[in-house]
């Protein structure tokens, strides 16, 4: 089973969940049959419900992501346009799912070219299937998993995001002297 986390009031997910079950699914079912995909995020709109087929799971809305991905053995962050860090992918990498993702969903998070990353990284529906098919193979998905929580522990966790802030905004004193005693008298009579 695969899953693409999204929330579905964006543009830029919906677009993906489309191009997902529309053009790279069929892809995916020629070489895994009986594979699932799993959409599951706030805000659906109807075309996002419309997209739900045999092999396919609207779930929506769910209260613990961890739980909805129980299952699930690789997510999918199939954007075409968008940006920004994507939390659907560090959410796959925090729950220990490899995630095959384009390069929209990789900006800022991973190099491209890098040997693991790369393996990771599709711009065509085609390719897209292609490296799915490969995620779903126990190796190839150990790799990217063992980088993953690397990368997360190195520049995501809050130790190293709090060393970044710290060469941004100057430490908090802790040593201030309390305020005196307000002695003022009242202004009106």
């Amino acid at each position: 089973m695969i899953a693409f986390v999204a929330h579905f009031g964006h543009a830029p997910n919906t677009d993906a969940a489309k191009w997902l079950v529309l053009d790279i699914l069929p892809r995916l079912k020629k070489h895994v049959p009986d594979l699932v995909c799993r959409l599951i995020g706030s805000a659906m709109p109807h075309a996002i419900h419309m997209l739900a087929e045999e092999g396919v799971e609207i779930v929506g809305h769910v209260s613990c992501l961890e739980q909805a991905l129980k299952d699930v053995s690789l997510c999918v962050a199939p954007l075409r346009y968008g940006a920004g860090i994507k939390g659907k992918v560090l959410e796959a990498w925090s729950v220990g799912l490899p995630i095959v993702m384009t390069p929209i969903a990789a900006e800022g998070l991973v190099d491209n070219n890098h040997p693991v990353w790369g393996k990771a990284i599709a711009e065509t529906a085609e390719e897209f299937a292609q490296k799915t098919v490969e995620f779903l193979k126990p190796a190839t998905e150990k790799a990217q998993v063992t980088a993953a929580r690397k990368l997360l522990r190195e520049r995501f966790s809050n130790a190293a995001i709090q060393t970044l802030l710290e060469d941004i905004f100057p430490p908090v004193m802790e040593d201030v002297s309390p305020l005196p005693e307000d002695t003022s008298r009242p202004v009106l009579n």
